[in-house]
This record gives C-alpha cells, sequence and structure tokens, in this order.
C-alpha cells in the first residue's frame, strides 16, 4: 500500500508542480469556476501560494486572487463561521492567536487564512462582493491591474489550486 501511496504521489507531483527559483512582489492566482463563486472556495488560493512547499512571495508580498464571487463568503454553515470570525476580527494577528485555542467546523479556513494574511496582503480582484471581501480582512480592487504595481515582480499561477509550487 505505501508504495502505491509513493507512487501516486511521484505521479501527481510530476504532472502538477512547478519549480519556483525567484521571489516575487505580487502572485496572481487563478482559482476559475466553480471554486471563484465565493470567498470561502476562493481562499484557498491564497493559502496554497503562502502556505505551501514554497512560498513565492517576498516579504510584504501580495497574493492577487481574480474571483467573482456571486454568492459572497457563500451560505453554508462552514462558508458563515469562515465569514464571522474574520468579519469579527481587528487584525490577522489576533484572529490568528485568538482561534489557537478552537474553533467550530468551517472556521478552519479562517484560521488557516489568517496564517497567511499576517505576513502578505491578499487582494481579490473582479469581485460583485467587494465588502465582503473587505470585511474579512482583505483588500477588494476593481481588475488585477489595479492590484499590481506597475514594475513589480509578478508570478502568474493560472491554476492555483491545483498546481503545487516547488
Amino acid at each position: 500500500m505505501a508504495r502505491v501511496v509513493a507512487a501516486l504521489a511521484d505521479s501527481a507531483r510530476a504532472a502538477r508542480s512547478v519549480t519556483v527559483e525567484d521571489t516575487y512582489d505580487a502572485v496572481v492566482a487563478g482559482v476559475g469556476a466553480p471554486k471563484d463563486a465565493n470567498l470561502y472556495q476562493a481562499s484557498r488560493a491564497a493559502t496554497y501560494v503562502g502556505l505551501g512547499a514554497v512560498n513565492p512571495l517576498r516579504d510584504g508580498g501580495r497574493v492577487v486572487i481574480p474571483a467573482v464571487l456571486p454568492e459572497g463568503a457563500g451560505t453554508g454553515t462552514g462558508e458563515t463561521r469562515f465569514h464571522d470570525w474574520l468579519a469579527g476580527a481587528d487584525d490577522p494577528a489576533s484572529l490568528y492567536e485568538a482561534m489557537r485555542d478552537g474553533y467550530e467546523p468551517g472556521a478552519q479556513r479562517a484560521f488557516v487564512l489568517a496564517r497567511v494574511l499576517r505576513d502578505h496582503d491578499v487582494s481579490v480582484t473582479n469581485s460583485e462582493a467587494p465588502g465582503v471581501v473587505e470585511e474579512c480582512l482583505m483588500t477588494s480592487t476593481d481588475t488585477v491591474e489595479d492590484a499590481v504595481e506597475a514594475g513589480t515582480d509578478v508570478l502568474v499561477v493560472p491554476d492555483a489550486l491545483n498546481t503545487l509550487l516547488m
């Protein structure tokens, strides 16, 4: 069984990993449908970039997530808990510390996102729910171009949820 799992892991790594040798001011992390329907799902892009095998962001770097968010934060119990924790926080560091004492199912996404937000800004672009984004300790901008400063080093990961940065 262990050999099968190891072989599958090697196969997935070969198919889905990308070597990143530099650091960047921003990473544009593509999500796409259906994961761009709500902030709970789209925020996975920030955590996959910032907490993966290799964090390609420089200190103070930004993750930019183009996501339409027609469902806002999301409508399920987990999505509601995610929104409530983030919207009720003053800042990512205090949210992270408060959540270390425990949280209910679904809120783990807020905890993991807080880990990223302690070190990096996350900007969601093209959203139909900019107020929800702002409530959740992130920045809402109209376009990717608005979220990325001209002349900065940018890495584009078109499918951030299915790409392993190594």
